[in-house]
């Protein structure tokens, strides 16, 4: 199992009130994060199978529900929507992404063009970011990028 720690610095969210189930945007790609960091082992591990990940908040337990929106492993590049359960206004936010190819699909948590929901059954996601997000939103982390 590898693991990649996500920092999403309270400094660059803009928001004066907690966050309570918050999509944001994960970027993997051979430049992510705010050093540049590549990630493109995960995709030279996992190749076409994006469901091979899990994202969990700080305890490293609890998992995130995740949105595949694109996932390009011959550009060694992934777009996911990560529905993150509280997001700080006072203190950075920090979450794990795993990934491991000989793990079983995560079905439970990771859907492709769908979000998974607690029951286990898939749903379209649609999302509506309000305009003040969108301008005062510039997520940064070590390991990934994390972008509006």
């Amino acid at each position: 199992m590898h693991r990649h720690r996500i920092n999403i610095d309270v400094t660059k969210i803009g928001r004066t009130a907690l966050c309570s189930n918050f999509p944001i945007l994960l970027y993997l790609s051979s430049a992510s994060g705010i050093n540049d960091d590549n990630v493109t082992s995960i995709f030279s591990a996992l190749g076409a199978n994006s469901r091979k990940i899990a994202v969990t908040t700080n305890d490293g337990t609890t998992q995130c529900y995740v949105e595949v929106e694109q996932w390009d492993n011959t550009n060694n590049r992934g777009w996911l929507w990560v529905k993150v359960p509280t997001l700080s206004n006072t203190d950075n936010t920090r979450l794990y992404f795993y990934y491991n190819a000989s793990r079983p699909d995560n079905t439970a948590y990771v859907a492709s063009g769908i979000c998974p929901t607690a029951s286990g059954s898939h749903s379209s996601l649609k999302l509506k970011i309000s305009p003040e997000v969108l301008t005062n939103s510039r997520l940064s982390s070590n390991s990934i990028y994390l972008m509006r």
